[in-house]
């Protein structure tokens, strides 16, 4: 919904818990919008993509446009490299918010789609991993050399 009784924010959330050592975390969603901002003060509608930590402070804003007069955005593809936001949050659940702020009753008809929302991270493995995967090797090596002897 693009339009409400004013002054409302409507809002997607999704808590995402981070693996550690992150090297790379891509957010990628296609969206829609028509809209016809009339009357009042034509007050602007916001569209925002935001990460905040889990107790709501804003970690950063991805994206963010403004929607006066008449138009309308075919479905667009969109994607962005959020490691810089996200690396120092590794080890932690972050809220990937998708908000948009209707600031006055309506002032006309407006839509938003919002669809094949992803968020894909890569990380070094943690020291531990690394040991289970080097204890398994060794002993694999282990087992092999043993079954040649027999």
């Amino acid at each position: 919904m693009f339009d409400a009784d004013g002054l409302v924010t409507y809002t997607l959330t999704q808590d995402i818990a981070l693996p550690t050592g992150l090297t790379t975390a891509q957010l990628s969603w296609q969206d829609a919008v028509i809209w016809n901002v009339v009357g009042g003060t034509a007050a602007p509608r916001v569209f925002s993509v935001q990460f905040l930590d889990i107790s709501n402070a804003l970690l950063g804003t991805v994206y963010t446009q403004a929607y006066t007069g008449t138009g309308a955005d075919p479905w667009t593809a969109r994607s962005f490299d959020v490691l810089a936001m996200l690396a120092a949050y590794g080890g932690q659940t972050v809220r990937l918010r998708f908000s948009v702020d209707v600031p006055e009753t309506w002032t006309g008809p407006a839509g938003l789609g919002l669809d094949a929302v992803s968020l894909d991270v890569d990380s070094v493995p943690e020291p531990g991993s690394l040991l289970l995967l080097g204890s398994g090797l060794i002993g694999l090596a282990f087992w092999k050399r043993r079954a040649r002897k027999a």
